[in-house]
């Protein structure tokens, strides 16, 4: 897939809440990819149940006593141990009911104080595997890179697959995210032998996918295609129809990729079917997100808006915050694209609010770039630089993939060259005070007229 910012993760993704949005407003957008953690795979379907009205400690309690009894050939590991019965026990379960509620710190930090009490490798692997999990949810790919590596020794030391498998996929993914392709295949590949070799074929649909996915980031839409057909096959196969739902959604994604917008639609609204029919409201969302970016890619904004607006309030009645800001930025590309600039203005703002609070830099950095690009186009270039530069400067803190930190270069290259025609000197402007944004489309819409192209360029 073509380089872009990355909307969250609603993201990103993972069982829990599968889908994201990547997306740019003056580049080509991202859609929604659905990736597959196997660590929480279990309790995904659960987790729609407590959706319906399931209260989160009972909803917990089902994913205790699932633990030790889970199937093995469904991919996914659940095996505690013993551990819920341990003093870690109580943080265990702490670390899950802020899972549920997508609190990713929370989550961290209890599952680190449940990590001082384990008795063994075993215990200490899957633990890791949680706390990477939930540095996935924030994208913070390089923190999840490192605790899924020691996740990944302590699994090999303990000889147990099933962790192993989780951290290969983990430190796959995370590494399909910092752009490290050609490592992040190895690790799949090799977790893809592991799970053939143990005859766990929901794995092995897992690692299937995952490669289609990076296959799709380096542009090798052959390979992409071949892998996620293998892994829709799969779960086919094994009567999985959320595993089916995924890789449709994925497949969607790659056809619009190509510009071949109908087969995008066919495979996006299959899927929609799938989750709808199965109750299964995030995958709903996501579905209708990834159809809104269809529409708005053809230039039909009014459904694009329709689409995204639903995957919006069903996002925000789950309580989703991730996939709340996904779609406001979504929404907010629409705007840009038909000129209206407050609103888009608005929109982006809200997704910042949402990703500061979740302590998201990934996220932040993205759409602060879009409220850069969007001063940028309307000329106002100190205002565009102060949002772009502060971008840059997170995308480089945080290890962001080299393509997304090289959008923002590139476009403060531009501010920094009509400063300069203007007698600016870009490092005399005050940095960015995010408490207090500076207006981009004024109350008086006196911003200059821009007449934008249905791709988004000014």
């Amino acid at each position: 897939m073509d380089s872009g910012w990355w909307f969250g993760l609603g993201g990103l993704v993972i069982a829990i809440g599968t889908v994201v949005a990547r997306l740019v407003w003056k580049y080509r957008r991202r859609g929604e990819r659905d990736h597959e953690e196997l660590v929480d795979e279990h309790y995904h379907m659960d987790y729609e149940a407590n959706e319906r009205g399931k209260r989160i400690e009972e909803y917990v309690k089902i994913i205790v006593s699932r633990a030790d009894s889970a199937s093995r050939t469904q991919g996914a590991s659940f095996y505690l141990d013993g551990i819920v019965n341990s003093s870690a026990g109580d943080m265990f379960e702490s670390g899950l009911k802020a899972l549920v509620k997508s609190n990713w710190n929370r989550a961290i930090t209890a599952f680190e104080n449940a990590l001082t009490k384990a008795e063994n490798e075993t215990r200490k692997a899957v633990i890791h595997n949680f706390i990477g999990f939930a540095y996935n949810k924030k994208q913070d790919w390089e923190r999840a890179r490192g605790v899924y590596a020691d996740g990944l020794r302590f699994a090999e030391v303990a000889g147990d697959k099933d962790a192993e498998l989780d951290a290969l996929n983990g430190i796959g993914l995370a590494l399909m995210y910092l752009g490290d392709y050609e490592e992040a295949t190895v690790k799949l590949e090799k977790g893809l032998s592991l799970a053939r070799g143990v005859e766990n074929e929901g794995c092995c649909g897992a690692f299937l996918g995952n490669l289609g996915l990076v296959y799709m980031e380096t542009g090798d839409y052959a390979a992409a295609e071949k892998h996620l057909k293998e892994a829709l096959e799969i779960h086919r196969r094994l009567g999985d129809p959320l595993g089916e739902a995924r890789n449709l959604g994925n497949l969607g994604l790659l056809y619009r990729n190509l510009g071949d917008y109908t087969a995008a639609e066919k495979a996006h609204k299959e899927a929609l079917e799938i989750d709808r029919r199965l109750g299964n409201s995030l995958g709903e969302a996501n579905q209708l997100g990834n159809l809104g970016l269809v529409y708005m890619d053809t230039g039909d904004y009014a459904a694009a808006e329709k689409h995204l607006k639903e995957s919006l309030e069903i996002h925000r009645r789950l309580g989703n915050l991730l996939g709340e800001a996904s779609n406001l930025c979504n929404l907010g590309l629409v705007y840009m694209d038909t000129g209206d600039y407050a609103a888009a203005e608005k929109a982006h703002k809200e997704a910042l609010e949402i990703h500061l609070r979740l302590g998201n830099p990934l996220g932040v950095a993205q759409d602060l770039g879009n409220l850069g690009f969007l001063a940028e186009h309307l000329g106002r270039y100190e205002t565009a630089y102060t949002y772009l530069k502060r971008s840059l400067d997170i995308c480089e803190e945080i290890g962001a993939s080299p393509a997304d930190a090289a959008m923002a270069r590139n476009s403060l290259k531009k501010c920094v060259e009509k400063l300069h025609a203007k007698g600016i000197d870009p490092d005399s402007l005050p940095p960015l005070d995010l408490d207090d944004l500076p207006l981009i489309v004024p109350d008086d819409d006196s911003a200059p007229s821009a007449s934008p192209k249905p791709d988004g360029t000014p």
